[in-house]
């Protein structure tokens, strides 16, 4: 008596438990473009979508930076100063120091601005034109690539 009295308890309590959540989904490139259609140069305040667009390419600039910098200070700290003195000699002074983001195929360096960033990229969103299922991460990625490349060697 006591189990079936459990397993009537169990059963109630499992109908009362969420079901299990849908993957999170990506930005799609056109979702990404509707938004940044509402930012406005130079505005403090911006709308909504403005709001987004602008707060969406400082999270993946900043993630990206982040993640560039994780993967320097992972080297090994024995080899570190041997891979910075490979950089400096292949690369020149110049370029190992302007440019922060070497992992992600593009150079954001001090002599940036975020303001630059979104207004390039936001031009470049406004006039282009996607696939379906692109995400807005391949495209950032590609605009930066293109805006922002890296000198090369």
């Amino acid at each position: 008596m006591f189990y079936k009295i459990l397993l009537v308890v169990f059963a109630f309590v499992m109908q009362g438990m969420p079901q299990r959540a849908p993957a999170m989904s990506s930005l799609s490139a056109e979702r990404l473009q509707q938004y940044c259609s509402d930012y406005d140069k130079g505005k403090t305040l911006q709308s909504e979508g403005g709001q987004v667009c602008v707060v969406y390419l400082k999270g993946f600039v900043d993630g990206a930076l982040a993640a560039d910098e994780r993967l320097a200070n992972s080297a090994d700290p024995q080899h570190k100063s041997w891979i910075d003195r490979a950089r400096r000699m292949r690369l020149g002074l110049h370029r190992s120091t302007d440019c922060l983001n070497a992992y992600n195929d593009y150079c954001l360096g001090d002599s940036v601005s975020m303001e630059d960033v979104i207004d390039r990229v936001v031009a470049q969103l406004r006039s282009q034109s996607f696939q379906a299922g692109t995400t807005a991460q391949e495209v950032v990625h590609r605009i930066l690539k293109e805006q922002f490349a890296c000198p090369s060697t």
